[in-house]
């Protein structure tokens, strides 16, 4: 069973919990590498949704303006 994340501080902790649990890392240290992973993804895709809602909010103003 292996999770890498790409960042350092998440590939040292889990070579951490493999040392201390014989080769596996334990569920508590799963979790915050899970954890970190969604978030990561999450702020992805709250960025492109709040830039797709800033490009309709501007037509929307633009048609108002000209209307």
């Amino acid at each position: 069973m292996g999770v890498m994340v790409m960042d350092g501080k998440g590939r040292q902790s889990y070579f951490r919990a493999r040392k201390l649990n014989k080769g596996k890392a334990s569920s508590i240290e799963m979790g915050f590498l899970t954890n970190r992973l969604v978030t990561q993804s999450l702020t992805c895709k709250l960025n492109n949704l709040s830039s797709e809602a800033n490009t309709v909010v501007d037509s929307n103003i633009k048609e108002e303006l000209s209307a």
